[in-house]
C-alpha cells in the first residue's frame, strides 16, 4: 500500500526532478537522526506510535532495541538483510473490525477464506479511493 507520505513525496520528486540516484545520495549524507526527526512530521494513517515498531518474539528478538543498546547485547555487522512475511500485520486487526466490518479475532492468524475476503475487500476500497481523487 501507497501511504499519503509516499505519494506526497514521488510528487516532491517528479516537480523537483529529482532522480533516485540524488535521493540516495541526499539520504546517505543524513545523520540517523535527523531522518528520524524527519519521519516523527509524518502523519500516518493509522497509528502513529508505530514507525518503527520492532517485534520483541523471543526467538530473533528477545528484548526491545533500547533494552538490547542499553546492556550491549547486540553484534555489530557491516551489513543486515532480512525480510518480514507479516509487513503491515499490527493493523490488520483495526482494518479488519473498523473499515470492513469483518467482526473476527486476527491474533492467531487468519484462515485463507478470510484473508480471500479481506483483500478482496482492501482492494476495492483502494479502487474506489483512487476513483474519488
Amino acid at each position: 500500500m501507497d501511504s499519503g507520505s509516499l505519494k506526497s513525496l514521488r510528487k516532491s520528486w517528479t516537480v523537483l526532478r529529482v532522480t533516485m540516484k540524488a535521493m540516495v545520495a541526499c539520504i546517505r549524507e543524513k545523520k540517523d537522526t535527523d531522518i528520524q526527526k524527519a519521519t516523527e512530521k509524518i502523519n500516518y494513517q493509522f497509528y502513529s506510535y508505530l514507525r518503527w515498531a520492532p517485534v520483541v518474539d523471543k526467538n530473533f528478538l528477545h528484548d526491545t532495541p533500547r533494552n538490547l543498546r542499553e546492556k550491549g547485547d547486540f553484534k555489530k555487522v557491516k551489513l543486515m538483510i532480512s525480510f518480514n512475511s507479516q509487513e503491515g500485520g499490527t493493523t490488520l486487526g483495526y482494518m479488519v473490525n473498523s473499515s470492513f466490518g469483518m467482526a473476527a479475532s486476527v491474533n492467531n492468524g487468519v484462515s485463507p477464506p478470510f484473508f480471500k475476503e479481506f483483500v478482496t475487500k482492501l482492494a476495492h476500497a483502494r479502487k474506489q479511493q483512487r476513483r474519488q481523487r
